[in-house]
């Protein structure tokens, strides 16, 4: 509509919830809008919206969490124009009909001669500014620091470290402190998350948490962080 427009997503199968953004393509910084949107429902209503006007939307994915929004879709669309008012309308085409004479019907030559209007190019969408990595990125005598416990219960470690300002993922991993061999776990955590939770621990058990880094171009995990012993609680 020229206020509105609906849109929906395919849901995901995940705990959380959504976040919608929409703003004017083109004019982010002043006309930036977000909203959440639970996890049930998988379509929403941006309105208030100016007509004729081209709108970029995003979609994300919100964990329960708290990390910073991921798995983001976006696409553009428009508005559509504002529809005259019926007195304007009349107005107008007495208006024509007084001013302008019929003109006289165009010839079958002349009709063909005159070329159809060119269409209205799409909006193109917004370009994500480019990001700038720290040159250090690949020296391994950088290590990832502040690696420190949120919360520690029976069963789950929460814990987080300092972000590095490059390009790759970061890879966790934990293990039983005195049986490394039976217990070793790792996981992949992305580049914007730096934090994660161990689950499906043993109570009263301690355990040592590391945090590496990963190139984006493969190759094994570095620049770890010293180990760090947590115990989780006795029931």
């Amino acid at each position: 509509t020229p206020d509105s427009i609906a849109f929906s997503w395919s849901a995901l199968n995940c705990p959380g919830d959504y976040v919608v953004r929409w703003w004017q393509t083109g004019d982010k910084g002043s006309t930036f809008n977000e909203v959440a949107v639970d996890r049930a429902s998988t379509s929403y209503t941006a309105t208030g919206l100016d007509p004729a006007t081209g709108y970029t939307i995003v979609v994300l994915y919100q964990n329960p969490d708290g990390s910073p929004p991921g798995k983001a879709m976006s696409f553009t669309a428009a508005t559509q124009p504002a529809a005259e008012s019926q007195s304007e309308a009349e107005s107008q085409s007495e208006a024509e009909s007084q001013s302008e004479p019929e003109p006289e019907p165009e010839s079958q030559s002349e009709a063909e001669s005159q070329s159809e209007p060119e269409p209205e190019p799409e909006p193109e969408p917004e370009k994500e500014p480019e990001l700038s990595w720290d040159a250090d990125c690949k020296d391994n005598a950088v290590k990832i620091s502040g690696l420190t416990t949120d919360n520690v219960y029976e069963d789950s470690i929460a814990f987080s470290w300092t972000a590095l300002n490059c390009p790759g993922d970061y890879v966790v991993r934990w293990w039983q402190t005195d049986d490394k061999d039976g217990t070793f776990t790792e996981a992949d955590v992305a580049r914007a998350t730096p934090r994660y939770t161990a689950v499906g621990l043993q109570p009263g058990t301690q355990y040592t948490i590391r945090v590496l880094y990963r190139d984006p171009d493969g190759g094994r995990p570095r620049k770890a962080t010293p180990p760090l012993a947590v115990t989780t609680l006795t029931p």
